[in-house]
């Protein structure tokens, strides 16, 4: 037997050596609750939409100052579009809401709010961890005059509350005007 052949028949028989290997794994394991449910892709196989819903769940943020009827509105996601932030004087109250529009039905959610620039303000409350509800909000009041742009991060549970990859993030802005 050359020598090349002797390697060809060394490696062939080094792969089927592990291939029994790792089928013997498998059927080993399988009683095991890990192996007995084929895993899925995250993000996947999310709960049943629901009735009437084909969109992907949207995410609509809105912000309200006390006292007035006057309403802010997310910050649009092209360039050049018109600032729908809402205005409001130092120190009033503001409440930052969420809601998720065409959710999947019984999912669970992980709110995140954050602030990404502006003076700094107290978010309370900052999250609402694995929330059921479609709806969030966060408040805080200025001090000082500036824009104040908060992000609202939602992320999908399954039903073991583990993410399952869907997340969608929108910003909204608080234009805080000097009294």
């Amino acid at each position: 037997m050359t020598h090349m052949a002797r390697m060809l028949h060394l490696g062939t028989a080094a792969h089927a050596v592990v291939w029994k290997l790792m089928l013997a794994a498998v059927f080993a394991f399988a009683s095991w609750s890990v192996c007995a449910e084929p895993s899925r892709l995250q993000g996947v196989s999310l709960p049943a939409r629901a009735k009437g819903s084909s969109q992907f769940p949207r995410l609509g943020l809105i912000a309200r100052a006390e006292g007035s009827s006057q309403v802010g509105h997310q910050v649009p996601d092209f360039p050049g579009a018109r600032d729908v932030s809402l205005r409001v004087p130092v120190g009033r109250r503001v409440t930052l809401d969420a809601r998720v529009e065409d959710a999947y039905f019984g999912a669970k959610m992980s709110y995140r709010w954050r602030q990404l620039s502006g003076p700094a303000v107290q978010l309370s409350p900052g999250f609402s961890d694995r929330n059921p509800s479609p709806t969030t909000y966060t408040q805080f009041t200025a001090s000082k005059p500036g824009l104040i742009i908060v992000s609202c991060e939602v992320k999908f549970l399954d039903k073991h509350e583990i993410p399952t990859g869907v997340v969608i993030v929108r910003r909204i802005g608080v234009r805080v005007l000097p009294k």
